[in-house]
Formats: C-alpha cells, sequence, structure tokens
C-alpha cells in the first residue's frame, strides 16, 4: 500500500533502487584515479621548470655567500 501512494506520488521519476544519497565507493575511486592522473600529467609538463627554477635559486644563493 505504501508503496503504490509512492509510486502515484511521483509517476515519472526513477527512483535508484539502493541509494538515495552521496556517492559510492566506486565513485570515489574513480575520482581519485582521475585526479592521480591529472596530476601526474601536471608534474610531467612542469618538472623541467622546477628543477631549473631550483637550479637558478641555488647558483644565486651561492653568488650570494662569496
Amino acid at each position: 500500500m505504501k508503496e503504490e501512494k509512492t509510486m502515484m506520488k511521483k509517476p515519472n521519476l526513477l527512483v535508484r533502487a539502493r541509494r538515495s544519497k552521496g556517492a559510492t565507493t566506486v565513485e570515489w575511486v574513480v575520482l581519485a584515479m582521475i585526479i592521480g592522473v591529472a596530476m601526474i600529467a601536471v608534474w610531467q609538463q612542469f618538472k623541467g621548470k622546477v628543477a631549473d627554477t631550483l637550479d637558478n635559486g641555488g647558483q644565486k644563493i651561492e653568488a650570494l655567500k662569496q
């Protein structure tokens, strides 16, 4: 009886069978993988620039010591 009332109130709305709110564990894992791949791509792009900047900073510090 209760199910019939719910279905009658929302005839055009599809209702999830299991969970109605929140992300599932699989969705969180997929999101973490996407973020990880994006971070690896960004690091690969800027790795050379970071190394050059650190090297130049070290040279400038050594110049100040002399």
